[in-house]
């Protein structure tokens, strides 16, 4: 389950009821904020979390596996200046990295830092997924941004991202379908990419997370 939930300390009793729902085996989130209190879910392990410092307001991500899921945090590869945590998983006898971004509007030079941390996970490990809210818009994965300036900071952003997929041999597998809605926009800023693993399906839930931003599955 992917989603910027945009303050786990407004969503947190909805997501609980979207996981109950979902049964996903691991959580990846965008946006938690700074929560204020433990972060529970009943059949799930201590979230692994990268929050802003200094106070702050917003950003921070995090991944929650369930307690069957066999998981190894990966310190190494967090940096400094990039809103990322990964976490090495076992799900039903495949291992693979999974991590999650966030990388803010117009800052493009987060994405090459993201390029950078993914050369180095990828000398080590053959499969990967992550998902993000990347700020960034492109047609490969954002059917809304069709005719947009091209000028955009976004649009920028979507083109440098395009590149980095590239350059790694990461598959999108965004549908097209907006993750982002409100009355007067919708685009598909949340990106869930991967490399090595086979018969991936994606899809928005239903479920109401109190965010913007869509649930993705």
């Amino acid at each position: 389950l992917q989603n910027n939930i945009q303050s786990i300390n407004t969503s947190g009793s909805v997501l609980r009821q979207a996981v109950l729902r979902n049964q996903p085996d691991v959580i990846l989130l965008q946006e938690v904020w700074k929560p204020e209190q433990e972060i529970v879910i009943n059949d799930y392990l201590k979230p692994v979390l990268k929050l802003r410092q200094y106070g702050e307001i917003g950003g921070g991500v995090g991944i929650i596996c369930k307690k069957h899921v066999k998981q190894v945090v990966l310190k190494e590869y967090e940096v400094d200046d990039l809103e990322a945590v990964w976490v090495d998983v076992m799900v039903g006898g495949l291992r693979s990295v999974v991590g999650s971004v966030y990388i803010p509007p117009g800052k493009i030079e987060k994405l090459d830092r993201l390029d950078q941390v993914i050369t180095i996970i990828l000398q080590s490990h053959e499969r990967i997924l992550i998902g993000m809210d990347a700020n960034s818009r492109s047609s490969l994965w954002d059917e809304s941004c069709c005719g947009v300036d091209a000028c955009r900071k976004s649009i920028r952003m979507g083109s440098r991202l395009e590149d980095l997929l590239m350059k790694h041999g990461l598959q999108v597998h965004n549908s097209g379908q907006a993750t982002y809605v409100t009355e007067l926009h919708s685009s598909a800023p949340d990106i869930t990419v991967s490399k090595g693993l086979h018969s991936v399906s994606w899809r928005i839930i239903d479920d109401e997370l109190k965010s913007p931003h869509e649930g993705i599955l």
